[in-house]
């Protein structure tokens, strides 16, 4: 673009509790991969480590290809389709995983030049990284992997997560597929030879520019602030996605993005993006907001629960008594649910907890963050208090 480069390369995390299909996807995915096509892609699938990712790009830049229209050798590029299904599998956890968070967090806006070095493995220097990403987690996998610090503070903004959750109600005992299955596969494989081909800088027609002008001055700002990172990059993921709907086109060699490519780019990432808000609120959970939003759990699926079957519920989650006690305490004063008391003629009277929808409060962790905000401001203001006495 006349702005500056642009890759239409992703980072796509399908977020699902395990067991719901997550594997079958990305093995579906790679089946329409011949060997040669794994190759020419540069896949890495399975464990990786920052250090190994670096040097396989490194590695991939330093290698030399005969170019038939130039007539001469030309140098590598920095690129490869990186699969991890499990992610805190692939990753690990700790510092080995915080080292590979920031480093792919990095790659991925390194439209230039990505420099690392050690003093053990000496410099790296990559130029025009590209790093295509898919991956699989649930949303304690994706905790124990990536520090909370790292998901609200851009790592998470960069991500397209796929949600999905189990549906009882429609049960398929096998994968299905279409009864044309080799057929596609077929197609798509020489699809795919043909994208590997192309190559040129993305243009788009007057009306999508102002399709696009229209959008990006009028889509609502985020009322939480730990979403603005992502807001942010909206205009690049739908521009990226834009240029992906464009090449599935199929007029190869076209590389034009036109009103509809950026209709169904915006409407794919407004579907996705719902996900973010409930990453973003697991990775910020203290002990305090998950007992809150256990306890909150079992009444809102129940509509109404007694106290004691509450309590055998949240212990099989490892909250006692008093830890039930306060987060409903915190449910009762945010308005999340009534509390109601039985008096029978004989026995002992019966506490109920019914729920009812929030009126005002969007979220759990943001009554928190209110009420660290006061805290901080009463601090504040004792400090000055006492400074000017």
């Amino acid at each position: 673009f006349s702005f500056g480069s642009l890759y239409p390369n992703l980072y796509i995390v399908l977020l699902g509790p395990s067991g719901i299909g997550k594997g079958v996807a990305i093995n579906t995915a790679l089946s329409y991969l011949d060997d040669e096509l794994e190759g020419r892609l540069s896949v890495v699938a399975g464990r990786v480590t920052a250090r190994f990712l670096v040097d396989y790009l490194a590695a991939q830049q330093r290698k030399r290809y005969y170019d038939d229209e130039k007539g001469d050798y030309v140098r590598g590029r920095a690129a490869c389709f990186l699969v991890t299904p499990e992610l805190a599998e692939c990753i690990g956890v700790g510092s080995i995983a915080d080292d590979f968070i920031k480093t792919i967090t990095e790659l991925y806006t390194a439209t230039y030049n990505f420099s690392d070095g050690t003093r053990t493995h000496g410099k790296k220097s990559i130029k025009y990284p590209c790093v295509n990403w898919l991956a699989g987690t649930t949303k304690q996998w994706l905790m124990d992997s990536v520090p909370p610090e790292a998901v609200y503070s851009g790592f998470a903004a960069r991500i397209i997560f796929v949600p999905a959750d189990y549906d009882l109600n429609r049960r398929l005992r096998r994968p299905q597929y279409p009864e044309d299955k080799e057929y596609l596969q077929k197609y798509i494989r020489e699809r795919l030879y043909e994208l590997l081909e192309v190559e040129g800088e993305f243009e788009m027609t007057p009306e999508a520019e102002a399709f696009e002008e229209t959008w990006y001055k009028t889509r609502p700002a985020p009322e939480d602030e730990w979403l603005l990172p992502a807001w942010r990059r909206e205009d690049d993921f739908i521009l990226k996605l834009a240029m992906i709907f464009s090449l599935a086109d199929g007029k190869t060699g076209e590389l034009v993005i036109d009103e509809k490519h950026l209709f169904a780019a915006i409407s794919v990432y407004s579907k996705t993006k719902k996900a973010l808000p409930e990453v973003i609120e697991h990775a910020l959970q203290t002990k305090d907001t998950s007992d809150v939003n256990v306890a909150l759990h079992y009444i809102q699926t129940n509509k109404q629960i007694d106290h004691s079957r509450l309590l055998r519920l949240v212990t099989r989650r490892g909250m006692n008594a008093d830890r039930l006690r306060r987060a409903i305490t915190t449910l009762l004063d945010a308005g999340y649910i009534l509390r109601q008391v039985t008096a029978p003629k004989f026995g002992k009277s019966k506490i109920y907890y019914i729920y009812q929808e929030p009126s005002k409060i969007e979220s759990i962790d943001e009554m928190y963050k209110q009420k660290k905000a006061r805290e901080v401001l009463a601090k504040q203001l004792k400090n000055a208090s006492a400074e000017g006495s």
